[in-house]
């Protein structure tokens, strides 16, 4: 039987001065009089239904039943505190304290609102550091990364790099699958140089999760050589860095005289790389040091 007299759900209460109730089970919408005369009723005025598949109460008038309307908003426009026009996909609501409402708005238009997630793979790596054609969008034919609110997910994988430059960007995110996707530099330098040499600087800078490779190439004399390096040049702050659980390998070749050659992270520093983490990184035969900082970072943890 789809309909049963009598019957509650979870305890919930039916509408007052109701003399008969009943609920359905069977499917959705509202239940017809020969259902209710099978459960053992008469159909009349005022007898309540409870629909245990849609969640509706359903009440009989003149001649049919209907919903019990719950009277409040339907749509997320109707709602006073917010202020819709005009959605799109992907649209994501931010609050305007002056209108004290909720706006849709663009992710590209929220600060902190990563725009972009692209997948970097050995697939894509056609022009030696796979820094030319569709999809790198935001590098340009240097390997050069110029797009902020942006994470570079590096799959799984094998992927060749000379090495890339963020220069006066913040929130980038790069971040890979640990050994299981690997970065191999395939040049002396630095793989991932983050320079911050104008303006007021650059802030939320994170790497989780890279595994990277040094050049198994001659001495390169004088160059330098990071996996990644901070680089606040200019007296411009790099703040709220973070470099997490990754694998840097294979820092510097033997014989360079060049102290700053050869670390896995390197933090130019002089108390303007500020508030970052370094931890749970396994930085493997450097030439010179894991972890190199010349100078204070204030409310850092290295």
């Amino acid at each position: 039987m789809v309909v049963t007299r009598g019957s509650n759900v979870q305890g919930q209460s039916y509408f007052p001065n109701t003399l008969e109730t009943y609920t359905k089970s069977d499917a959705p919408g509202a239940p017809t009089d020969a259902e209710i005369i099978t459960a053992g009723g008469v159909p009349h005025v005022g007898i309540q239904c409870y629909n245990t598949v849609d969640g509706i109460f359903y009440e009989r008038g003149l001649t049919s039943f209907s919903a019990i309307s719950g009277g409040g908003a339907t749509t997320l426009a109707t709602l006073t505190d917010v202020a819709v026009s005009s959605p799109t996909n992907t649209q994501l609501l931010a609050y305007n304290s002056s209108l004290t409402k909720w706006q849709n708005r663009d992710a590209t238009s929220i600060a902190g609102v990563p725009k972009n997630v692209v997948d970097v793979g050995n697939s894509l790596a056609t022009a030696g550091d796979g820094s030319s054609g569709n999809p790198w969008t935001g590098w340009d034919a240097a390997g050069k990364i110029d797009v902020a609110n942006t994470t570079y997910l590096f799959v799984p994988g094998s992927f060749n790099s000379a090495g890339f430059t963020s220069t006066n960007n913040s929130r980038q995110a790069y971040l890979g699958y640990g050994p299981n996707s690997t970065i191999n530099l395939t040049a002396y330098g630095d793989l991932f140089h983050i320079q911050s040499s104008s303006g007021g600087g650059i802030s939320q800078m994170t790497f989780d999760g890279l595994h990277i490779v040094g050049p198994n190439l001659a001495d390169s004399g004088s160059l330098h050589q990071q996996g990644i390096w901070l680089d606040e040049s200019g007296g411009n702050p790099i703040t709220h860095w973070s470099v997490t659980r990754c694998i840097i390998e294979a820092m510097g070749a033997a014989g360079n005289a060049n102290a700053s050659e050869g670390c896995g992270v390197a933090i130019r520093a002089s108390g303007r790389c500020r508030n970052g983490l370094a931890a749970l990184n396994r930085i493997l035969a450097p030439k010179i040091s894991g972890i190199t900082c010349d100078g204070p970072n204030t409310g850092s943890t290295i």
